[in-house]
């Protein structure tokens, strides 16, 4: 029986018992009982080494001037690359940094929002062209403009000045179909909506009429199967099944059944 273990990390010294589904060879090398006891452990030997190496030079705080102090908890990769000596101090530099990379993108002057009328700024993940194209200051002010372009009962205010519709790609709303028959323009009755003249493909004459009906009546048609060949071609028995029927005396084929029987009749899977 080999031996109880204990775990590793001096606050605890508990059992280490093997989980479900562990493989024993890592049971075996396991040094620790759970893994906060694990992490622990790794803790105390990463301060342990850190502990007879002196702190490098740091250079001095790059926002107040103060030295940077390597914390208690803080890695030395994590140190070496800190600027500053605070949060507020890091919170400073990043903003300044901020405002210098919008100054390097260009300024772009404030304009108001199409809806509500207030001043909006570009933002600093915005880049000028999208700022350009953007008309709205909030989401709030987007759906409502997005209600208003729909045709919605919202009151547009008056300082509201929508942009022009776009136009829409296609055919001309103001081209006229020609007949399939004869060719000829077929004419757009007052009152009829573009939609529903765009539907018709004849002139309206009697003989253009029966020419078409013509044409879609002699129409070939796909040759339709019976229910029973496509019943039999759904679901068709194996060629073993068909050879033993065929093979077998009289007496025998009262045996299989009607499927089968009705397919080695037809000649089919020869």
């Amino acid at each position: 029986m080999s031996e109880r273990r204990t775990c590793a990390n001096p606050g605890c010294g508990g059992p280490i018992v093997r989980r479900p589904g562990e493989k024993p060879s890592v049971h075996a090398t396991r040094k620790t009982c759970s893994e906060p006891c694990r992490r622990k452990l790794v803790k105390a030997a990463r301060n342990e080494r850190d502990a007879g190496r002196p702190d490098p030079e740091h250079p001095p705080c790059v926002v107040c001037g103060k030295p940077v102090v390597r914390r208690k908890t803080e890695g030395l990769a994590v140190f070496i690359e800190r600027e500053c000596c605070s949060r507020e101090c890091g919170l400073f530099l990043g903003q300044s940094r901020g405002a210098s990379t919008m100054a390097a993108k260009g300024y772009a002057p404030p304009k108001p929002c199409v809806v509500c009328g207030e001043m909006m700024e570009r933002t600093y993940h915005e880049s000028r062209a999208r700022f350009a194209q953007r008309k709205c200051c909030s989401r709030a002010c987007m759906g409502k403009l997005a209600t208003l372009k729909a045709g919605g009962d919202i009151t547009m205010p008056r300082a509201l000045k929508l942009p022009d519709a776009p136009k829409v790609m296609g055919r001309p709303t103001t081209a006229l179909n020609r007949c399939t028959s004869c060719g000829e323009t077929i004419p757009k009755p007052d009152g009829m909506t573009w939609a529903k003249y765009r539907g018709r493909s004849t002139c309206g004459s009697d003989e253009c009429k029966h020419a078409t009906s013509r044409k879609a009546v002699s129409a070939p048609k796909e040759r339709e199967m019976s229910p029973l060949r496509a019943a039999l071609h759904i679901a068709r028995p194996s060629v073993a099944q068909l050879r033993a029927y065929r093979e077998a005396t009289p007496d025998e084929r009262r045996l299989f059944s009607r499927h089968i029987a009705a397919v080695a009749e037809a000649g089919m899977g020869r």
